[in-house]
């Protein structure tokens, strides 16, 4: 990659933490990408964890499910299966194959 690439995904990663902290929620889920993969800035799963909240208020199903990976996990956050089971269970309930699976296999443990 080149510089100019590093200095885009900087660009994006402030354009997008600009826009969450006014309140938008769909920058605060791709604020939370950009933060646990790195882009444009440190890796900080506490911080994806942290925007991912604020998010998934608007209901995204990507966004339910990607909490109930952190909490299944415990990245970013304390471990917590219910949590996980819950944010799985809100994104199956909207048709999503991924959390429908999960959910699957959580119950069963």
């Amino acid at each position: 990659r080149g510089l100019g690439d590093v200095y885009k995904r900087q660009g994006l990663f402030t354009y997008y933490k600009e826009l969450s902290d006014k309140g938008d929620v769909f920058a605060q889920s791709y604020l939370a990408y950009f933060l646990s993969e790195g882009i444009g800035c440190e890796r900080d799963f506490t911080m994806a964890h942290k925007y991912l909240l604020l998010a998934v208020e608007r209901g995204d199903k990507e966004t339910q499910f990607s909490l109930g990976e952190m909490y299944l996990c415990g990245v970013g956050c304390e471990k917590n299966i219910e949590l996980s089971r819950k944010y799985y269970k809100l994104a199956a309930d909207q048709g999503y194959e991924k959390a429908k699976v999960a959910l699957t296999s959580i119950s069963t443990h």
